[in-house]
């Protein structure tokens, strides 16, 4: 009788890596989504999608303009995506990562040239898909055209 075979399971792929931006902004109104509520709605969108993981630290602006590029954790942010240790953000409504639309698009070309993807989940959009991929297209293109006046979609 032969031993029985060992089983080797195959290997585990490397989990999506995923960062959940928020922000706060400065003088926000008494109705405006909490940081709290914008982490578990992006959280919860995480959770439901197969071999995503959160990576390590949080990406939180508190007080922020969305017109201000000079946020700490986006800046944090961004150092991370272009170094390599980040494959997805998730935030809960694009404006939050810039009210203005000529950002909007650097950051979505910064993303694209990094090949990270963008997911806003109160906008159902994601940049990995044809429409978000249409939308960051037609955002540079506003951009480049001029953009909107500056504060239009600020929060």
């Amino acid at each position: 009788m032969n031993p029985p075979e060992a089983h080797t399971s195959a290997p585990q792929p490397n989990p999506i890596r995923c960062a959940i931006y928020t922000r706060t902004a400065a003088g926000a109104p008494g109705n405006a989504v909490s940081q709290g509520a914008q982490w578990v709605a992006c959280a919860r969108y995480l959770r439901e999608q197969l071999g995503w993981a959160l990576v390590a630290g949080r990406y939180d602006d508190f007080g922020g303009i969305g017109a201000d590029l000079n946020r700490p954790a986006l800046q944090r942010l961004l150092a991370d995506v272009d170094t390599a240790g980040i494959d997805i953000v998730i935030v809960d409504d694009v404006f939050r990562l810039s009210g203005r639309a000529l950002d909007l698009a650097a950051i979505g070309e910064r993303f694209r040239a990094t090949g990270v993807t963008l997911v806003a989940v109160a906008q159902g959009l994601s940049t990995a898909d044809r429409g978000g991929q249409a939308w960051n297209a037609w955002l540079s293109a506003f951009a480049r055209c001029g953009g909107a006046p500056q504060g239009v979609g600020a929060r």
